[in-house]
């Protein structure tokens, strides 16, 4: 037995072991399952280059995913064709190169997809982080000041405005936080 474990639910291994729970994988053989494991797979590489295509316009520093899934489905059309036409010796001959092909392109967009997952938990993290610094400067009456006000507006532009730069965001918000712990410290009585 093996127990995994994963942190999100968007982690690229999931689709992974759900889509083989408690499945077998076909035979060489099984000319129709290896054709549906195919389709299957093909399915979540669109998936992966829609959801990637619609993500990453939101980020300046993830560059794009080539897309695979128009042509790699159109080789499955013709698997699929010439299995319905009764000529399986051309279908032998030509699902393996399929296969490895979709299953390298799937592999890489898995890992693309792991790596927007990161940056889109990220960005909602500084989002979060800066809300929370926000309410304590309320809080603590230091809103007005314009510092502040510079500094908040600041990282607030780069996590909502346009495609998020996150390390840029992430010092701006830090920066921010730290500029709110210092007026608060200065504040408070000692």
């Amino acid at each position: 037995r093996l127990v995994l474990a994963f942190r999100r639910e968007t982690s690229p291994g999931v689709s992974v072991i759900r889509s083989g729970a408690g499945a077998r994988l076909p035979g060489e053989d099984d000319l129709d399952g290896r054709i549906g494991v195919l389709a299957s797979n093909l399915a979540e590489l669109v998936e992966i280059e829609q959801r990637h295509l619609h993500v990453t316009q939101r980020f300046a520093d993830i560059a794009e995913l080539p897309p695979r899934a128009r042509r790699l489905r159109s080789a499955l059309a013709q698997l699929r064709s010439a299995q319905s036409d009764g000529d399986p010796e051309w279908v032998k001959r030509h699902l393996s190169s399929c296969e490895h092909a979709v299953a390298r392109a799937l592999d890489r967009g898995r890992g693309r997809r792991g790596v927007l997952d990161q940056r889109m938990a990220r960005r909602a993290e500084l989002r979060a982080r800066l809300e929370a610094y926000g309410e304590m400067a309320v809080h603590h009456g230091i809103v007005e000041d314009p510092e502040l006000d510079n500094a908040y507006a600041h990282a607030w532009k780069l996590l909502f405005e346009g495609p998020c730069d996150v390390s840029a965001a992430t010092y701006a918000v830090e920066h921010y936080a730290r500029a709110v712990r210092k007026r608060i410290e200065g504040t408070e009585p000692g």
